[in-house]
């Protein structure tokens, strides 16, 4: 059989898969359907003429075939991995992977640092469908993340407070869930929580009457900027905008925010003992954690 006939894709669904032993948290980490993760799976094994998983109510297992190819699966993408390190050192580029709503929220500071202290090539990437399969690529990767507390050469940044917000023009017109459900509840396709984790944390009947979903996240705090609606997002990116006052958490006593433990950062293995990529990770310390009550640190 050509190799040239299987999408490499479905080695990266198939990876993760065997690795989460789950379809469900395979699409969770990949950002795909629990569909679309067994459909990709049974794809590979129709090309292949073999069967891989073992499928049980909650979760699957490797057949010895699948077995057997998730070594040759994981020493291919190691050879791809040190392929990319080495075009990147040729190129002496650092590479930085950072999600969209902290890189534009909080990285400024870090930017005119980098800049003063004189680094030439440095490549800074942005997107929200990140596969957590992929970040040994970068030198430094900021992950969004709960389960990278049990990975290897990362740093937790500090936990993440999720609370209802809005601008300070519509602060006073909202005092109680009724005034709350008066308003447009923003979101976006790739917040880490939703209203109705939100909702049910606050032991709260999740009956919304006005919804609005974005893309990006810019967009939905561009909304709330307007005043158009009341958002929900980590206080860690709203941080700045709620010390200056633009920003108000509701007035809604007695309701509690969601506290998740997703901010981490890589630091590749093989660059720990680069001086460059300590400063850096040093100013990430500095510019993007947060203290036990998810304020960031460099704020006071």
């Amino acid at each position: 059989m050509m190799m040239v006939n299987i999408p490499l894709n479905l080695f990266n669904v198939f990876l993760a898969s065997a690795e989460q032993q789950s379809f469900k948290a395979a699409g969770e980490k990949l950002c795909l359907t629990t569909s679309a993760v067994s459909q990709s799976i049974k794809k590979l094994e129709d090309l292949l003429g073999v069967l891989l998983f073992h499928r049980k109510t909650n979760a699957v297992e490797l057949t010895p075939s699948g077995v057997e190819l998730l070594e040759y699966v994981k020493a291919g993408i190691n050879e791809i991995e040190k392929g990319i390190q080495h075009i990147t050192k040729q190129n002496d580029t650092i590479s930085i992977f950072c999600p969209p709503g902290i890189a534009s929220e909080l990285l400024s500071p870090f930017m005119f640092k980098i800049i003063a202290e004189g680094f030439q090539n440095i490549r800074i990437e942005s997107n929200e469908q990140f596969s957590y399969n992929t970040y040994s690529q970068y030198d430094l990767a900021i992950i969004l993340d709960e389960t990278e507390k049990q990975a290897k050469n990362t740093l937790y940044l500090g936990p993440d407070y999720y609370f209802p917000f809005c601008h300070k023009t519509i602060y006073d017109q909202i005092n109680s869930i009724d005034d709350l459900y008066k308003m447009f509840l923003f979101h976006h396709d790739f917040s880490r929580i939703s209203w109705k984790e939100w909702f049910a944390y606050n032991d709260i009947t999740y009956t919304p009457q006005k919804t609005l979903t974005f893309t990006r996240a810019a967009q939905l705090l561009s909304s709330v900027d307007n005043g158009l609606g009341v958002g929900l997002e980590s206080s860690r990116l709203l941080a700045k905008k709620l010390v200056s006052g633009d920003y108000r958490l509701c007035n809604l006593p007695n309701l509690k925010p969601v506290k998740k433990d997703i901010t981490w950062l890589y630091i590749n293995s093989n660059k720990k003992e680069n001086k460059q990529i300590l400063f850096l990770r040093d100013l990430v310390l500095e510019y993007c954690s947060t203290d036990i009550e998810g304020r960031l640190k460099c704020l006071g």
